[in-house]
């Protein structure tokens, strides 16, 4: 019983990580995206 709570807390602990992670990559790469289309119709 215990040791399946602890399995379960360690489990949620890595998805909060992981998914607060993958927003912030993202994130990051969506503003890289919007940075490039942004210089591409300044050269144009």
């Amino acid at each position: 019983m215990v040791i399946s709570k602890t399995e379960t807390f360690f489990e949620s602990e890595f998805v909060n990580r992981f998914s607060i992670k993958f927003k912030y990559e993202n994130f990051v790469i969506q503003l890289i995206h919007v940075i490039t289309v942004v210089r591409l119709s300044k050269n144009s």
